[in-house]
């Protein structure tokens, strides 16, 4: 190569810092999949595994327990529980919960309707404000015989006057062994096992 008078020499160095940034960002990526197990973990134990305490901090829809020993569902609004016991003498009672399972008031009560069918009867019976104020009951006759299917149609606090009734289907094997009886209300002589 003909010489040029330019004297150009390269002198490669091995920086330093080079190591410390390729641990670096191993230690940042370990990090982030350590974060990312933990808010899964985390998760699905809360969503799973509720415990009393998350409960009473105000997580809605955590007790889906029945809280009178009876039948108990969550309504499709996503907002509403309820829970059917049948009770002597021939009675079907109803408890209304809000999205915490917590009672609601007597005004929301006045609000919803209801009415029930017996077995295969399309005979609607209506139910009626309880005398505690925050219970649907309605009287099935004497004539009630177990096993019984009760079928269900009401509509709760909040919808629109020609929205389409929601249909729960109870089934009772026996008088329903009602527990935490509320206490406005008269104890409720029951036998018999749950359904």
């Amino acid at each position: 190569m003909p010489r040029t008078g330019l004297n150009i020499s390269v002198r490669l160095t091995e920086d330093p810092a080079a190591p410390w940034v390729e641990r670096s960002r191993w230690l940042l990526i370990g990090l982030l999949l350590c974060a990312a197990v933990a808010v899964v973990f985390v998760g699905v134990r809360y969503y799973f595994y509720p415990t009393p305490t998350d409960v009473a901090m105000g997580m809605p829809h955590q007790n889906h327990n029945p809280q009178h020993g009876g039948v108990f569902f969550m309504a499709a609004d996503n907002i509403h529980h309820l829970e059917g016991v049948m009770v002597q003498p021939e009675t079907f009672r109803l408890y209304l919960y809000d999205a915490y399972t917590v009672p609601l008031d007597p005004d929301s009560v006045k609000e919803t309707r209801g009415a029930i069918e017996i077995g295969d009867s399309e005979q609607a019976i209506p139910m009626t404000v309880g005398p505690d104020g925050q219970t649907l009951v309605t009287s099935l006759g004497p004539k009630l015989a177990f096993p019984v299917t009760i079928t269900l149609k009401m509509h709760l606090p909040g919808e629109p006057p020609d929205a389409r009734p929601e249909v729960f289907t109870f089934h009772f094997q026996n008088y329903t062994q009602v527990t935490n009886t509320p206490a406005t209300t008269m104890p409720v002589t029951t036998s018999g096992a749950k359904p």
